[in-house]
Order: structure tokens, then C-alpha cells, then sequence
């Protein structure tokens, strides 16, 4: 008689060990997330990082301009979250190039 393997699954930490709620989404989730905020039409927010890379500028310069009232209009999630609407990165751009 052999025994049947009773590997449990931790909700938390998942199959593997890593810490689900630290790993993010799988790639399914995401896309199904990304599916529902078209539906919703919901803005693409975009991270300081996102947006450095976007304009080729150090996150720092972004940091700046944040506190000076200057760069793109930023959205703030919490009091440390800063996230970008994509739109508004884009008129930003447009306008600081007119």
C-alpha cells in the first residue's frame, strides 16, 4: 500500500512557501483586473517609477516636482501611495511641450 501525498496548501503563504499576500497577483489575476478596470473604466494609474522611466527622469526629480506643485498631477492613494493617471501624464506632456 502506498501513501497518498497530503501536501496542504497554506491560504497565506500558497503551495511553495512565499508569502501570497507579498507575491501580488498571478498573471491570470491580473489580466482579470485589467479586464475589469476597462469595463469600469477606471484611469491607468502608473507608479513614480513607471513615470520616471516614461519621461527618463530620476524618481527623485518626480519627488521634486511633487513637492514644489510642479510635474504631472499626482493621485494620492494613501499618504505614501503616489500613483499617476496616465491622462494626466500625457496632457502634462503636451502642454509642457507647447
Amino acid at each position: 500500500m502506498g501513501t497518498a501525498s497530503t501536501t496542504k496548501e497554506d491560504p497565506v503563504k500558497g503551495r511553495n512557501g512565499a508569502h501570497a499576500l507579498l507575491s501580488g497577483p498571478s498573471m491570470g489575476e491580473q489580466e482579470l483586473i485589467m479586464k475589469a478596470a476597462a469595463v469600469l473604466d477606471l484611469p491607468e494609474l502608473l507608479t513614480t517609477a513607471e513615470v520616471a522611466a516614461l519621461l527618463k527622469v530620476n524618481r527623485s526629480t518626480l519627488s521634486r516636482w511633487r513637492s514644489a506643485g510642479a510635474g504631472p498631477r499626482v493621485t494620492w492613494l494613501t499618504a505614501n501611495v503616489p500613483r499617476y493617471q496616465r491622462d494626466d501624464v500625457i496632457e502634462w506632456l503636451r502642454q509642457a511641450a507647447a
